[in-house]
């Protein structure tokens, strides 16, 4: 049944009220035709589905005749609209299922239409639009497939550049991680450096400090026991003096300058421990452009990328006059000596 009893009843009454109410219209006949095929089709008792796929289409086709037969106020369009989706739902449902309705007159109104005010679009739909409609449907059936499948390749399309630009923007993040490591590991290498030199300055400064209060003891000594005249009767023509007192500042002269001869060894190398330190502090700020050296290595001019090479990865520069050997203390020691003259016997 395609409409309840008692919706059947209203239909029929509404169509012969208003078939009524034409009456003496110029086209009565027209009109008739059509509300005597609607009141025939509102009677059926049919079934609903098609046999060749089981579809249950005729829901799509009752809410449109169903606004056309309720509307209100109702026209003679009105009529004309519920009778063509009428023909058409019976056309479609001739096809593949035990019912054949093309024979029937609601069909046969617009494979052979003998009103001349009967809708040729209408009629070209009933004869062919509804048979290739039943025809091609496996193949429009692909098609949709076919674009739903492209709408899908475009939505996954649209989400590989929406992940391109997450990629990018997390490789942009990633280099930016790469880049504090790598600062990070060379600046922390060079603190390492810096950091042992700093100990190495501290320690030689504290030797040189113990070494030149150890050389200033001689003299002071001398000047506390009252031997500052000991030098001047070692050189006076008149002086007797014995092995011992000679030997005492003999030793006293060695020991001094070989203490001089260490002070200027570990004052040099203080020196160049400072050197150092001031060296690797600069370098270690210099860490911070080592990236942007990296990423411009290939393009900035190759003296400008050496200066900064040298500045940063060249061996630390220890130019400072080299400390006298030990044999040059001996000479110096020895040329006192002998300066001195003999004492008399």
């Amino acid at each position: 049944m395609l409409f309840d009893t008692d919706v059947r009843a209203g239909y029929k009454d509404k169509i012969e009220n208003f078939l009524e109410s034409v009456n003496g219209h110029a086209s009565f006949d027209y009109i008739a035709a059509l509300a005597r095929q609607v009141i025939w089709f509102v009677d059926q008792s049919i079934t609903l589905t098609r046999g060749v796929d089981g579809t249950d289409f005729f829901g799509r086709y009752r809410t449109g005749i169903a606004k056309s037969l309720e509307a209100s106020p109702f026209s003679v369009n009105h009529l004309e609209e519920a009778h063509f989706l009428s023909a058409k739902f019976l056309r479609e449902l001739s096809y593949g299922s035990k019912h054949d309705f093309d024979k029937s007159e609601l069909v046969l109104f617009y494979l052979f239409p003998s009103f001349i005010e009967t809708s040729y679009k209408k009629v070209d739909i009933i004869r062919l639009g509804v048979p290739l409609e039943f025809i091609l449907e496996p193949e429009v059936k692909k098609i949709n497939q076919a674009v739903a499948m492209l709408e899908k390749i475009n939505s996954w399309e649209g989400s590989l550049e929406d992940w391109g630009v997450r990629v990018k923007k997390s490789e942009a993040r990633y280099q930016g991680v790469i880049d504090a490591t790598n600062f990070l590991g060379l600046g922390k290498a060079f603190e390492k450096l810096l950091q042992d030199k700093r100990c190495e300055r501290d320690s030689l400064r504290k030797n040189l400090t113990i070494v030149g209060l150890v050389t200033l003891i001689i003299p002071f000594i001398y000047l506390i026991f009252d031997k500052s005249n000991f030098i001047q009767y070692l050189i006076s023509d008149t002086l007797k003096f014995s092995i011992s007192a000679i030997s005492v500042f003999v030793f006293s002269i060695v020991f001094e300058a070989l203490l001089l001869y260490y002070f200027r060894i570990i004052y040099g190398q203080w020196l160049v421990a400072k050197k150092h330190v001031l060296q690797l502090s600069l370098r270690h700020e210099m860490c911070a452009f080592v990236n942007e050296y990296a990423k411009s290595a290939k393009d900035m001019d190759r003296t400008t990328l050496t200066k900064f090479e040298n500045l940063v990865f060249s061996e630390l520069s220890s130019d400072l006059n080299a400390p006298p050997s030990v044999y040059d203390a001996v000479d110096s020691v020895a040329k006192v000596i002998s300066s001195m003259r003999k004492p008399e016997n």
